[in-house]
């Protein structure tokens, strides 16, 4: 009975230490090879490191692609007042003007005037004539061109429409320029376009080809006039002497056309409701209907009284 006891007592020992996978030879392993940390308290969430939080700013949204980071917009810088020096200039435009008007001759007038000019085509003219009084109507600001160092003084002159009833008249901008040290001069193609009667008569009776006038023009978007052919198709120009809306006709052109592209493009300066001293190309056209013929804008070759 002993024997067998201490047999039993034996095979269990040699199992317990010598059997692969046993008892024995496992913690043997283990600790032979003791597992490597990994890094990670157990039983609790990984914490943060510190300074580098994953919600989002109480500031505002984190910037993406969706969401990019907006910079405020500055507000619109007020209209600054006439340096000294334009004031001295203003006043210097001023009394050039009323002395051209004050004038009694041709001669004398385009003396004070640019560009040159003969006298001879502007005899009997409104420069040949009595002018009205100035008064002291100031258009608007100077406009300095820093390229080629001049400054255009505006003013508004209450001139008699051409042809107009006895007593009748309309605002007509009148354009002093002083050139550096110089004395100031009249522009006197805008003048003789817009109050001597070279717009009213061409556009009083249709005329063969073009022709180069100095104005005010607006684009409206639409042509509401049924006389005009295609008027569903085109747009208007309101052609004035003066940004007072001082309307003396109207020029259409297609939706379609270049200068449609160029009142929606950002970069032209002119865009619809902008009244707008421009160099203009006028036609009649007497060909889409010849039984209604309308004055068309070929082309706006500056927006300024250069050209």
């Amino acid at each position: 009975m002993l024997f067998a006891v201490v047999s039993a007592a034996t095979v269990y020992l040699l199992l317990y230490h010598f059997m692969p996978g046993g008892p024995g030879q496992t913690n043997r392993e283990v600790h032979a090879h003791p597992p490597e940390p990994t890094g990670q308290p157990t039983g609790q969430q990984v914490r943060q490191p510190a300074g580098n939080p994953t919600t989002p700013s109480a500031t505002g949204p984190t910037p993406s692609p969706r969401n990019p980071t907006t910079t405020p917009v500055a507000p619109a810088p007020t209209p600054e007042s006439l340096a000294p020096a334009e004031k001295c200039d203003l006043d210097e435009a001023r009394t050039m003007l009323m002395s051209f008007f004050g004038r009694k001759t041709l001669e004398e007038r385009l003396n004070m005037a640019e560009p040159a000019r003969s006298a001879e085509p502007l005899k009997g003219g409104i420069l040949d004539d009595t002018l009205p009084p100035v008064g002291e109507a100031l258009a608007g600001s100077p406009t300095r061109n820093m390229l080629e160092d001049y400054l255009d003084i505006p003013f508004n002159i209450q001139f008699p429409i051409p042809d107009g009833a006895e007593g009748e008249t309309r605002d007509t901008l009148v354009i002093v320029r002083k050139r550096g040290d110089e004395t100031p001069r009249i522009l006197i193609d805008p003048l003789l376009d817009l109050a001597g009667g070279a717009l009213d008569a061409f556009a009083a009776e249709p005329v063969e080809g073009q022709q180069t006038f100095h104005a005010v023009i607006e684009a409206v978007p639409r042509c509401f006039e049924v006389e005009i052919p295609n008027a569903d198709k085109k747009f208007t120009y309101k052609i004035s002497s003066s940004t007072r809306q001082s309307e003396i006709t109207r020029a259409y052109a297609s939706l379609l056309s270049p200068l449609a592209e160029q009142l929606y493009s950002p970069d032209s300066g002119i865009g619809w409701g902008r009244r707008l001293r421009a160099t203009i190309v006028l036609e009649w056209n007497t060909t889409e209907d010849p039984d209604r013929p309308y004055i068309e804008m070929r082309e706006i070759k500056a927006l300024n009284w250069n050209s």
